[in-house]
């Protein structure tokens, strides 16, 4: 069985879905096998003001959710069993009331923000042994706001944060 991208919306040269909501949709695959981005649950590019609320996402061969948008949000959705990152925010992006579970299977973030801002609210990740928790602005410095906010990490490791500011600097 080839996977497929159940959700792939937009593309990187023309501006897309301005307001998109994607609601109660359930991805549930057989155990994972590794593929390419074809094997996203969700990707959505290009696009502005992007909800996707109560939503489960289980064994999904590489990413659950992968935006390319500005002001994404994952809400209420269960996340279990990704091959790669369990949400990636290209732009910025906020995880709310969500719960991640044994996701990224490879030495990767469970979460990305590449530009942010990002937030995290009232959600929980767990069971990430491999690779950060999470990173923000990995390629470049940021002076932009990461907020985590009454969450929980458990069995993880470390956020990768890359700002502006020097070592030793005061």
């Amino acid at each position: 069985m080839t996977p497929i991208c159940p959700v792939n919306v937009g593309d990187e040269n023309d501006a897309n879905v301005k307001g998109m909501r994607i609601s109660q949709f359930n991805v549930i695959n057989p155990t994972r096998q590794a593929g390419g981005s074809v094997s996203d649950a969700f990707a959505i590019v290009n696009s502005y003001k992007i909800l996707i609320d109560h939503c489960q996402l289980i064994n999904i061969n590489d990413d659950g959710v992968d935006t390319k948008s500005f002001d994404a949000a994952v809400v209420n959705c269960y996340i279990e069993g990704t091959g790669r990152n369990a949400v990636k925010f290209w732009r910025s992006g906020e995880i709310i009331n969500s719960i991640l579970y044994h996701v990224t299977d490879i030495n990767d973030g469970a979460i990305i923000a590449q530009e942010g801002p990002f937030r995290m609210i009232n959600s929980v990740l767990l069971g990430h042994s491999n690779g950060y928790a999470g990173s923000l602005n990995y390629e470049t410095p940021t002076t932009v706001k990461m907020e985590l906010v009454n969450s929980i990490f458990g069995e993880v490791k470390s956020f990768y944060i890359n700002t502006n500011r020097s070592v030793g600097a005061e």
